[in-house]
């Protein structure tokens, strides 16, 4: 599912609006467009449509889709069946060509819940955290995404992250005895384990002490048998478990390399929830396949032939639509590349292990007496290793005791009180995250290990040198803030529990006790509640995100000078053009000559394209086409290319004013000062050009920043192309006749000079009319170059800060001044546009 072409561009709409934005399926890809070509190619030829779909939610929903395909090319008569099986014997297709049925859809609308939730509650809330936190934070260059079951993932890194930092260690006390018998040592444990009274543990301890030299007594030995289980069979929560703890493969990866080893014939099916063989699936000759092997060929050989093969065990979970994972045919090592090959390794001998014997043995346990005080140790001797002699996963330490009998009297070899203290938990390691989100149902057995991939996609968390999750800072923020507003409106997105009570809607929609349009309809309600009061409350987030990150004007203030003197600020002084980061980029051009050209006929030409002109219009809806293509399914990319994000600023020098203004960064884009005043902030209209596609258009810094909502209500960045003023001749957008000018430069001076060269008269895109006011005069380096401040190329003196303006710019209020039409900032903050 996606949300239409117009909901691609991020900065178009409000993120609130895909809650309830029309949504559609996906069009097919060229692979899959064939393939539907060809379903409707022979549904036209057809009476009958059975459909040999996964048994499970997302089969049905697949079967639906083929359903409405094959029905649309037949003109919807088909008769329209559904196949049940579980694993493709003989046994199991002859019973579902039986037993066929109508295709469930409460199945399918489980699954169309899902994704149109998902699509909505993440695209709305991944956007607002985007666009919000980017622009504030330079150093956040990655999409800030947010998903139902990837926030919850994130949660539990960070919650098992803190409780570490948290944790203060406690000190606790025990008492250790050891006994030498027939030459060994053996160590008794304290009954009471450990205690956290100091002095309790002291009086016990010299109790102790005092009977040591009459010995302590046996009071107790016991002999029980022991069984160690073998496993059950394989299921795909389990593999990614036992892959990272045990071969230390990520559960992607490892997705990802049992996704090819059965697509090369090697395993059965890797997505599966079931850990039960069904009786119609001949395990005994999938044993009976891997005799050939030089690895466990003779031990499964043994199995058949020494009479110990063992039907597996059956698991709780089966879904109906796979068996468990297993191998189907032999492999020796040097046939896969050593992941492949481990990979291989754990299926199989996982397999033979579940057809195995259990282990079993002997456990003794003795326990002795003391003043008081008991003592236990115990021993373990195996008697038959039966599943573990194939399973390396796995271990059972054969640990005999030497004979003891009731009433012996034994002397202590070693006696001490001991101090330790409380350690916290270690991180989360994969595995143990994988265990987390199947206990609190957190995705599904197919999506589990993309959750966990996609947090550290997304640098909310990283795999330290000990392979476990450890969140960064970023994560570590989100989680903080989204719980600082939890604490006010009672919802946790960073919880489990939201995901979970969707869940179990989902499965009473499958079970036909809830309606989907009914289900989504709450579920989005309650999305719409969580986002509202994340905005209401986004300055807890920002204050979370504050505590880590630099803040965007900071960042600007102390970003290398790019240009000095670049243009004016509404204060009289000339604001310098700052970069952070990636490569300086294109940056401002000299006044004279390409400025002149730039005002020219080329402005002329890309205003009319801008205005609607057929052949630069064609152009730029191509454009425009691309970049949703490009758009659609995550965030635009950084500005800056692949590495470091580029931002650059303009700042004001003067320390009365101070102000800070983020301007467009992109590499391909050049910056220069254009002579013009906004009339509306007072600030020295730019002029940005794209040197790819040699296109130009101006903005003033502060209403890029500040958009005036009285005139352009809900846009967040403003062009002077998009601009309503009345009376400026920059405005593209405004509508009947001009208004009355802007006032004029302070002191009573007169209007500026004429037009510069080139300039394509009154009203157009490339420049002003003679006369028209609030514009520069023309300055001896050229059109938008300042009298007496030289050439924009090369700047005139350079006034220390907080001594006045550098470089007077006419039509510009001195220091102080207020904005016409602002309401005074208090502290030398920004106007509050009325």
């Amino acid at each position: 599912m996606e949300f239409p072409a117009q909901y691609s561009q991020w900065k178009a709409h409000n993120p609130a609006v895909l809650f309830q934005a029309p949504i559609q399926r996906a069009p097919p890809n060229e692979d899959m467009r064939q393939l539907e070509l060809h379903l409707k190619d022979l549904a036209r030829q057809c009476q009958w449509l059975v459909l040999w779909l996964d048994c499970d939610r997302e089969g049905e929903a697949i079967a639906f889709e083929v359903l409405e395909t094959c029905q649309e090319a037949a003109g919807g008569r088909l008769q329209a069946f559904r196949a049940v099986f579980s694993a493709l014997t003989y046994q199991d297709l002859s019973r579902a060509c039986a037993t066929l049925r109508q295709p469930d859809q409460r199945l399918a609308h489980a699954v169309e819940a899902r994704q149109a939730f998902d699509l909505r509650a993440g695209a709305a809330f991944t956007r607002w955290l985007s666009l919000r936190y980017q622009p504030m934070f330079p150093e956040l260059t990655q999409t800030l995404s947010y998903g139902p079951c990837q926030f919850p993932t994130l949660g539990f890194v960070v919650e098992r992250y803190l409780l570490i930092q948290r944790f203060v260690p406690e000190p606790f006390w025990s008492i250790r005895a050891e006994v030498q018998k027939q030459g060994q040592d053996v160590r008794f444990s304290w009954r009471r384990g450990r205690l956290f009274d100091r002095l309790a543990v002291l009086a016990l301890f010299e109790l102790v002490v005092e009977d040591a030299p009459q010995g302590a007594t046996v009071t107790r030995v016991s002999l029980d048998p022991k069984t160690r289980w073998r496993p059950l069979p394989l299921n795909t929560v389990e593999m990614t478990k036992l892959a990272a703890s045990k071969l230390r493969i990520a559960p992607a990866r490892c997705m990802q390399i049992a996704e090819d080893l059965y697509q090369r014939g090697y395993i059965s099916y890797p997505r599966t929830e079931t850990d039960r063989f069904t009786p119609t699936i001949d395990v005994r000759a999938l044993v009976q396949v891997q005799t050939p092997s030089t690895v466990w060929g003779a031990f499964a050989r043994n199995l058949l032939d020494g009479g110990r093969y063992t039907i597996p065990r059956s698991g709780p979970h089966n879904d109906n639509a796979h068996p468990p994972i297993h191998p189907v045919k032999a492999c020796e090592r040097g046939e896969l590349t050593d992941e492949s090959w481990r990979v291989y390794e754990l299926v199989t001998r996982h397999f033979i292990a579940c057809c195995s014997p259990d282990a079993r043995g002997n456990r003794t346990e003795v326990e002795i007496q003391i003043a008081g005080e008991e003592f236990t140790t115990a021993g373990v001797v195996i008697t038959d290793r039966g599943w573990l002699e194939i399973y390396p996963y796995s271990n059972w330490v054969n640990d005999p005791l030497p004979p003891f009998a009731v009433n012996e009297v034994l002397h202590f070899s070693v006696l001490e009180m001991t101090e330790s203290r409380t350690q916290p938990p270690p991180l989360l390691s994969e595995a143990d995250l994988i265990s987390l989100m199947d206990r609190n149902g957190i995705g599904t057995d197919a999506t589990m290990h993309e959750h966990i991939n996609k947090i550290q996609e997304r640098i909310y968390a990283i795999k330290n040198a000990d392979g476990r999750l450890e969140p960064s800072k970023l994560g570590i923020a989100l989680v903080e803030g989204v719980q600082r507003f939890a604490r006010e409106e009672g919802t946790d997105l960073s919880k489990p529990r939201l995901r979970s009570d969707m869940e179990d809607g989902m499965a009473a929609i499958a079970r036909g006790q809830r309606g989907k349009d009914q289900f989504l309809q709450d579920s989005i309600a309650l999305a719409q509640r969580c986002f509202a009061a994340l905005e209401r409350n986004a300055h807890a987030l920002d204050a979370a995100l504050g505590q880590h990150f630099t803040g965007r004007t900071e960042v600007g203030r102390g970003a290398p000078i790019l240009r000095a003197a670049f243009s004016a600020c509404r204060c009289g002084a000339q604001m310098d053009l700052r970069c952070h980061g990636g490569a300086a980029g294109a940056v401002a051009r000299g006044a004279g000559g390409r400025g002149a050209a730039a005002a020219g006929g080329r402005g002329r030409g890309r205003a009319a394209a801008a205005a609607g002109g057929r052949g630069a219009g064609r152009r730029g809806r191509g454009r425009a086409a691309a970049a949703r293509g490009r758009g659609r399914g995550r965030a635009a990319p950084a500005a800056g290319g692949a590495g470091a994000r580029q931002e650059r600023f303009l700042v004001c020098p003067n320390v009365a004013c101070g102000i800070v203004l983020p301007v467009p960064s992109k590499q391909n884009q050049t910056l220069s000062p254009f002579g013009h005043i906004c009339p509306i902030c007072r600030f020295q209209v730019m002029n940005v050009r794209n040197e790819e596609t040699s296109r130009e258009h101006r903005l003033c810094p502060y209403c890029f920043n500040h958009v005036p909502q009285d005139l352009h209500q809900g846009m967040t960045e403003l062009r002077c192309f998009q601009c309503a003023h009345r009376s400026c001749p920059l405005a593209g957008a405004r509508a009947g006749p001009p208004g009355p000018p802007p006032p004029g430069p302070p002191g009573g001076a007169g209007p500026p000079a004429g037009p510069a060269p080139g300039d394509p008269g009154p009203g157009g895109f490339g420049g002003p009319g003679p006369g028209q006011p609030g514009m520069l005069p023309v300055g001896p380096g050229g059109p938008g170059s300042v009298p007496g401040a030289g050439p924009l190329g090369h700047p005139g003196p350079v006034a220390a800060p907080g001594s006045g303006p550098r470089a007077g710019l006419p039509g510009a209020p001195a220091a102080g001044q207020g904005l016409p039409g602002a309401s005074a900032p208090a502290n030398g903050g920004l106007p509050v546009w009325p």
